[in-house]
């Protein structure tokens, strides 16, 4: 069995790591897919029935996104950043 091994300029620490974020730095799907719902301001519930999502991983996936500076939430409702346009 083959396994791919990413090959980083420095190592990361496992802290470092987001679900939401591949090691290319690029978005899993699943986050790719909170950004675009993110387009409007929403809740996780509403985000949970756009995206058809569970709503743990909704909720997982936007902690992530905020601590990676692509979402904010205001008022209970979510929306995309500045980052966050540019990434999605």
């Amino acid at each position: 069995m083959r396994r791919l091994v990413f090959m980083q300029e420095k190592p990361v620490e496992a802290s470092e790591l987001m679900a939401c974020i591949n090691p290319d730095g690029t978005l899993t799907p699943t986050a790719k897919s909170v950004i675009i719902a993110l387009k409007k301001k929403r809740t996780p519930f509403e985000l949970a029935q756009v995206t058809n999502l569970p709503i743990y991983r909704i909720r997982s996936t936007i902690r992530e996104l905020i601590k990676a500076g692509l979402v904010l939430e205001t008022n209970g409702k979510f929306q995309i950043t500045e980052n966050g346009l540019k990434q999605g």
